[in-house]
């Protein structure tokens, strides 16, 4: 259809090209680099006529996946977790007994379009230890804490972030987020 066209244009193109070799040079004029752009452009876009990709209706492929965090005694003893889904729905999941970090659950047929969802578990909770301890430590041995209460208000943070309430105590947070990032990185 316009093959006339673009076949001048990379005729010229290639005789400029080998011009430009012999002399050794190689300056070229907007003209040229004009046409080597719309040439370059052109095999873009006709390679997906020329090659066509072809397109998968197999629903397996879609999966979707939902980091939920999961509250310390849900994780200890195992409960029910709603989780808000991509499609606006709520969905009841039994989680198990003793979960760890990362644990992966399945559920069936809930997500967008009627396909299967990955639940990727989050928790404070460790069997082996009692994290709650250790941060309690944490801020008792915090010197630059001076008031009992304010250690009280960190102590409380972090037992609303155990449960997985919402916390309304931004720098009780912020303090906490600090003294631990402070602990865990080695600068005490």
């Amino acid at each position: 259809m316009m093959g006339w066209l673009f076949g001048g244009v990379a005729k010229k193109s290639e005789r400029a090209a080998k011009e430009a070799v012999k002399d050794g040079s190689y300056h070229i004029n907007r003209r040229m680099f004009l046409n080597l752009m719309a040439s370059g452009i052109m095999v873009y876009l006709t390679k997906d006529l020329i090659y066509p990709e072809i397109a998968s209706a197999n629903d397996d492929i879609i999966n979707e996946k939902y980091h939920v965090f999961i509250p310390y005694e849900i994780a200890k003893r195992g409960g029910i977790q709603k989780v808000a889904l991509r499609s606006g729905n709520i969905c009841q999941v039994k989680i198990p007994a003793r979960i760890i970090e990362n644990d992966e659950i399945s559920v069936s047929k809930v997500g967008l379009q009627g396909n299967d969802v990955t639940l990727i578990l989050h928790t404070l909770y460790d069997s082996q230890i009692r994290i709650a301890d250790k941060i309690y430590q944490e801020i008792d041995q915090t010197d630059f804490i001076d008031n009992y209460a304010t250690k009280g208000k960190a102590k409380q943070t972090y037992e609303l972030l155990e449960d997985g309430e919402y916390i309304e105590d931004i720098a009780s947070l912020d303090l906490l987020q600090y003294r631990l990032l402070r602990h865990f990185y080695g600068k005490n």
